[in-house]
């Protein structure tokens, strides 16, 4: 079974920080739009986890690699959506 290893991951966790650069509180479902625009989904991101079922797998991967930009104090999420941080601005550079 294809998985996504670190380089993918790190692609992931940069195009979400370059979707939110201009500093408005994001909806996450158009940050997520964004990534896809940026970051064409691979074959196996395209397909769905049997958990959830109609729920493109990139969905759920690009929401699970923002855990560590939020721990890292990057990305902040909320209900009305994701905002990048001063120093999610500055590990961008």
């Amino acid at each position: 079974m294809a998985d996504t290893g670190r380089f993918r991951s790190g692609q992931i966790m940069r195009a979400v920080l370059e979707a939110l650069e201009d500093g408005e509180v994001t909806p996450s479902r158009v940050v997520i739009d964004r990534v896809r625009a940026a970051l064409p989904p691979t074959e196996y991101e395209l397909g769905t986890y049997p958990s959830q079922p109609g729920v493109p797998r990139f969905d759920t991967l690009v929401r699970f690699k923002t855990i560590g930009p939020v721990k890292a104090g990057w990305l902040i999420k909320s209900k009305a959506g994701w905002q990048i941080t001063d120093e999610g601005r500055a590990a961008l550079t």
